[in-house]
């Protein structure tokens, strides 16, 4: 197993309520350079509890360097190293095959909310679920 302890990796809150977490290659000035920033992202699971999981961050961009303006974070703190590892396991991921990593993010999510409509319609929650596909609306960048 590799050492990842003096990996620097964060978890950043933005102002605008975007979390992520990255390695923090190094601070000029006001800007914090970040590698391999990914997007951390939510669902709430049928207890109330939340399934956590990674996107890519400015996903329009081709670089691993993202440069942010300190005085858009909020808070920022280390990750323990099952977190580490499991960024890493996807920064590789979407580095490999961006394709892939979004289609598995999108299973997840509907296995995800087909769980939540089950419990709160029963065995008939395909009707329901396919009423709730409907009305939500891919959207596409033109």
């Amino acid at each position: 197993m590799i050492d990842l302890s003096d990996v620097n990796i964060k978890h950043i809150k933005f102002v605008n309520g975007e979390e992520i977490v990255s390695i923090v290659d190094d601070i000029r000035g006001d800007n914090i350079i970040l590698e391999h920033p990914l997007q951390l992202n939510s669902i709430m699971n049928n207890g109330g509890s939340y399934t956590y999981y990674f996107t890519k961050y400015m996903p329009l961009n081709d670089d691993v360097i993202v440069y942010a303006n300190a005085s858009n974070i909020i808070a920022y703190s280390n990750v323990s190293d099952d977190i580490k590892e499991r960024y890493i396991k996807a920064s590789i991921s979407y580095k490999e095959d961006p394709e892939k990593e979004d289609m598995e993010v999108n299973r997840q999510m509907e296995k995800q909310i087909r769980s939540n409509f089950s419990s709160l319609y029963g065995e008939d929650y395909e009707e329901e679920f396919d009423s709730y596909l409907e009305t939500t609306t891919q959207h596409t960048l033109h």
